[in-house]
């Protein structure tokens, strides 16, 4: 049973493999509405090493619009991302320097 609706920012790992991050609210019917969805890649960094980008999950995507995105398409419940992460993501969609 679910107690409390998920909100907020959260990362979605999809059955297809990829991973997407957006502001989300769970609709009663168990599925999500999501806003300025990016999805989550990996790449080479200047020193070399592997970090996390963000890139446009779909290439016609706009900010304000909603997406659902359906309980069945999921591999695990929606979940918060790490605080640096999250505060990434915000300057990301929002153009806000955190």
């Amino acid at each position: 049973m679910l107690i409390e609706k998920i909100e907020g920012v959260r990362v979605f790992k999809l059955v297809t493999g990829e991973e997407v991050v957006g502001r989300c609210t769970q609709r009663d019917n168990g599925n999500f509405s999501v806003t300025s969805p990016l999805r989550i890649v990996v790449q080479r960094a200047g020193n070399g090493e592997y970090a996390p980008a963000f890139t446009a999950w779909l290439a016609t995507s706009r900010d304000d619009q909603e997406y659902e995105i359906y309980a069945n398409q999921l591999i695990v419940v929606p979940y918060e991302p790490p605080s640096e992460f999250h505060n990434a993501y915000v300057q990301a969609t929002s153009r806000l320097d955190l």
